[in-house]
């Protein structure tokens, strides 16, 4: 508590939240907008967990695909029935595959297997990839 007045002070907001918040947007671009910076932090935590050493300390995202952030959007837009259904299952599904490959990467990093691990990275990139695009094709349009 007592560092956070000079985190305050050096903090330096993200560029692309300014620029998204000076227009209107409909709830469905919001609710969009909300997951892909959820699913852009969640990587970027994970990637920086195993680029780590493993001796220094971790902070990884929520790796169980039923609690975190992206499977609560997923089971709340499901009842909202603000996006295609059919999209929502694409994005259910890819999602799925980022928490398996991130589960075996987590394991094989906490095995000593770090370099596969980070090799493994490429994997999961990919699939980062296709969940854009499933945003894009299917739940965004």
């Amino acid at each position: 508590a007592d560092e956070f007045p000079e985190w305050l002070n050096n903090y330096t907001p993200n560029r692309d939240w300014q620029v998204y918040g000076q227009k209107q947007h409909t709830v469905i671009e919001q609710k969009s907008k909300f997951l892909q910076l959820t699913l852009e932090r969640w990587k970027d935590l994970f990637v920086s967990s195993i680029q780590a050493k493993p001796e220094d300390q971790h902070h990884w995202p929520i790796l169980n695909d039923r609690y975190c952030h992206c499977s609560l959007w997923i089971k709340r837009a499901k009842q909202e029935k603000l996006f295609d259904e059919k999209g929502l299952e694409r994005l259910s599904q890819a999602h799925n595959e980022m928490h398996a490959i991130a589960n075996h990467l987590h394991n094989e990093y906490q095995n000593g297997n770090v370099n596969e691990a980070r090799a493994g990275l490429v994997g999961l990139q990919k699939v980062y990839v296709q969940i854009g695009k499933v945003l894009e094709q299917h739940v965004i349009s």
